[in-house]
């Protein structure tokens, strides 16, 4: 089968209802490709949407499944990695008043919030922070419907 977009609301009621919020889920791996490249004479270049982050993530509930962000603007991976409950929504406040782009956020807990995460919240290893995705896009799959030959995703390869 092929991924599953997340464009709409239905679609990430149908991700939560499927993935059972992730709940008892735990972060396998992370995969970040930054879209960053050196050219044959050897010039930087920087995508402006070549972010991707694959996170493989498995479940005492469901079977493992891969989330493919593409357009990452900002992530946090934290460990622990593991999952009680997620949240996945749609977001226009978070370039600030003069801009709505709308951006798909996940969070291994409960809405995002960057007063909390970026003021309120002083950092410290001793303790265990919320994980987060902000991405223009996400899609998602189970990784048994994984084939071989789809190692480099079009999304991937669009950016390369």
């Amino acid at each position: 089968m092929a991924w599953r977009k997340i464009v709409s609301q239905d679609d990430i009621e149908n991700f939560l209802n499927e993935t059972k919020c992730m709940h008892d889920s735990a972060v396998v791996s992370a995969n970040y490709i930054s879209g960053v490249y050196c050219d044959e004479k050897k010039a930087m270049h920087f995508p402006y949407n070549g972010t991707t982050l694959l996170l493989t993530v498995d479940s005492q509930w469901v079977d493992r499944i891969e989330m493919l962000f593409t357009g990452v603007k900002y992530c946090s991976i934290m460990k622990p990695t593991d999952i009680w409950d997620c949240t996945l929504e749609f977001r226009d406040d978070l370039y600030g008043k003069n801009r709505c782009d709308s951006l798909i956020v996940w969070t291994d807990g409960g809405r995002f919030s960057p007063e909390y995460e970026f003021v309120i919240k002083k950092f410290s290893l001793n303790e265990s922070y919320t994980s987060f995705v902000i991405a223009e896009g996400m899609k998602w799959r189970y990784a048994k419907e994984a084939d071989e030959l789809d190692c480099l995703d079009e999304d991937y390869e669009r950016y390369t």
